[in-house]
């Protein structure tokens, strides 16, 4: 079959869909981008990686998800340290309320007070565990929402996570949040 067409194309990609029907969606995943990339050479580029459809001009979207399993980070000391507060009263003077709001309290905690450099999402997860705050169900995606929503954090390195200025600003100055009666 020459590959050329859009038509063509589709057929191809059809064919293929067929034959992995009864492979995992892990497996199936995989097997279809290396029969993609063999039937259809260097155009695999512009088919999305998933069944989610792509708009035209739309950045892809990294998937962080599937480079890291989160794991508690056994060497990560978040106890009171010196001078450092440790982490549970820290969350607790700062009371965060929402997911965001927590993901930047434990950014900034790992980053300005304990001085970590490294920061990976397993880092934050076991801040979660630490504190015993409920992990969020999507728990990537909370962390590119405190991203690219709010501007608390900065997840362009997900193994280098760091706080930003104006997330800074926002775990200093309006955390915690005045009661309004």
């Amino acid at each position: 079959m020459k590959v050329g067409t859009i038509e063509t194309e589709a057929e191809i990609l059809k064919k293929i869909d067929e034959q992995l029907k009864g492979l995992s969606p892990d497996v199936r995943a995989e097997a279809f981008q290396i029969l993609v990339q063999r039937h259809l050479g260097g155009l695999t580029s512009s088919f999305p990686r998933t069944a989610a459809s792509v708009k035209p001009g739309q950045p892809k979207r990294r998937n962080i998800k599937s480079r890291t399993q989160l794991s508690v980070v056994k060497d990560l000391n978040l106890k009171k340290e010196g001078t450092s507060p440790s982490l549970r009263d820290f969350h607790a003077e700062k009371s965060p309320e929402t997911f965001s709001e927590q993901n930047a309290v434990f950014v900034y905690y790992l980053n300005r007070v304990k001085e970590t450099d490294t920061i990976s999402p397993s880092h934050i997860f076991t801040c979660y565990k630490e504190v015993g705050a409920r992990v969020p169900g999507a728990f990537y995606q909370s962390l590119l929402d405190t991203s690219r929503i709010k501007g608390w954090i900065d997840t362009a390195n997900t193994e280098q996570i760091r706080i930003t200025t104006v997330g800074e600003n926002f775990v200093e100055h309006d955390l915690p949040k005045s009661r309004k009666e």
